[in-house]
């Protein structure tokens, strides 16, 4: 009997233990969750002749997808978006880690691809050694004269709505991820942008995602629903998006982190 008692004392013990360590977990997750919420820009930028939007939902805890938006020294407006390869607290440490970056150099440079280069250097010898990656487009536009510069290492190109023709395009340079090469070297891109045009920036959760018969939801809705409704304000746009995105996914959760940045010239 005593052996016998001290068996099942034991696997209580063990059981509480074990308890311990999940509640544990789960209190530094939640914690982690609100730190990178912390990042999140709670205030949108206020840029004249210009309305934003943005949101970011993760698919678990915490999640790989970056964004953030502020108005350099220039009174320009930066928008910085990434997707860093992986999901949990790894892929989050780098996202700190690329706000941290980014916010450090944004303020006084105006040349994306300055900053780019800065980023790619700075993080490599993480991502080497984590054998990770990270996707990121860096853009700052200009409200004096419309104008928009941009550098893309490996990430989705932003879809541009164009009012004058009612149709979509998709800004073309595109150069290699951070954290491939330590020697990249990132181009500029430049478009102007009239009144009625918008820009959606996004992270590859929202085109990959798939419904029950495995189906992604795919550029072509996307391109649908900006030139069905683009006569509405960006929140509204990027809820409508959103709204669409989740009735097609029919009840199946999320396979990655959606994250989305609109901006509407008025």
């Amino acid at each position: 009997m005593n052996d016998e008692q001290k068996t099942r004392e034991e696997l209580i013990e063990e059981l509480l233990f074990l308890r311990g360590l999940v509640e544990r977990s789960q209190r530094e997750l939640q914690l982690a969750n609100a730190i990178q919420s912390s990042l999140f820009p709670v205030r949108l930028p206020q840029v004249r002749g210009a309305t934003l939007a943005a949101t970011a939902v993760s698919a678990n805890e915490v999640g790989g997808d970056y964004c953030d938006l502020l108005v350099n020294k220039n009174n320009k407006l930066a928008i910085a978006i990434g997707d860093v390869m992986g999901k949990g607290v790894p892929a989050a440490l780098l996202v700190a880690m690329t706000y941290a970056f980014v916010r450090n150099y944004a303020f006084d440079l105006d040349s994306p691809a300055q900053l780019t280069n800065i980023l790619n250097r700075s993080l490599f010898p993480q991502l080497d050694f984590a054998k990770q990656f990270m996707t990121f487009f860096y853009c700052i536009y200009d409200p004096e004269d419309r104008g928009l510069i941009y550098t893309n290492a490996g990430h989705n190109p932003p879809m541009v709505y164009r009012a004058a023709t009612g149709e979509c395009e998709l800004l073309p340079v595109r150069d290699f991820f951070i954290g491939g090469r330590l020697d990249a070297g990132y181009r500029e891109g430049t478009t102007a942008l009239y009144p009625g045009d918008i820009v959606l920036f996004y992270t590859d959760g929202i085109k990959e995602g798939k419904n029950k018969d495995k189906e992604q939801f795919g550029m072509n809705r996307i391109k649908g629903l900006l030139k069905e409704f683009h006569v509405y304000d960006p929140a509204s746009i990027q809820e409508i998006i959103s709204y669409s995105f989740l009735e097609f996914l029919e009840g199946e959760p999320p396979g990655d982190d959606v994250t989305m940045i609109i901006i509407k010239i008025k």
